[in-house]
């Protein structure tokens, strides 16, 4: 399961999910995920990511005055600039004067069809090593 999520050519966990000091932390850190959600949950969060998106994580698109269209999840909103954090982590601020839009999307940043990356059996794997992490 380990080598499910380290793998960057498969559902590439790692891209977006943080265990420990390894991995990038766009969505939830996965360190105590053994703690928080049992496996049918832990399957359910894979297989339909959608279905029930964290508070804090979810998406937002914002639609700039000039046509632009940027996504991510919301990590700022104040008088002056909206800040989005990416697929990539990276941070994209956007000046208030130049949104036309914005709204919340009820998609997750988690690609709905993950499990076309994995074998059952990795899938399984892979469940097995969350539901273990419990530090």
């Amino acid at each position: 399961g380990a080598k499910i999520y380290r793998r960057a050519e498969g559902p590439n966990c790692i891209g977006c999910h943080q265990i420990g000091d390894e991995g990038r932390l766009v969505g939830p850190p996965l360190t105590t995920i053994g703690l928080k959600l049992g496996r049918e949950q832990m399957y359910e969060s894979i297989l339909t990511p959608s279905a029930g998106i964290l508070m804090s994580y979810e998406v937002w698109a914002v639609r700039t005055k000039d046509g632009d269209v940027k996504s991510g999840i919301k990590v700022e909103d104040t008088d002056d600039h909206v800040t989005l954090k990416d697929t990539q982590g990276e941070y994209i601020d956007i000046p208030l004067a130049r949104i036309a839009e914005k709204k919340m999307l009820k998609l997750s940043m988690m690609p709905e069809e993950l499990t076309k990356a994995m074998t059952v059996q990795e899938l399984v794997d892979l469940i097995e090593y969350l539901v273990q992490l419990r530090q």
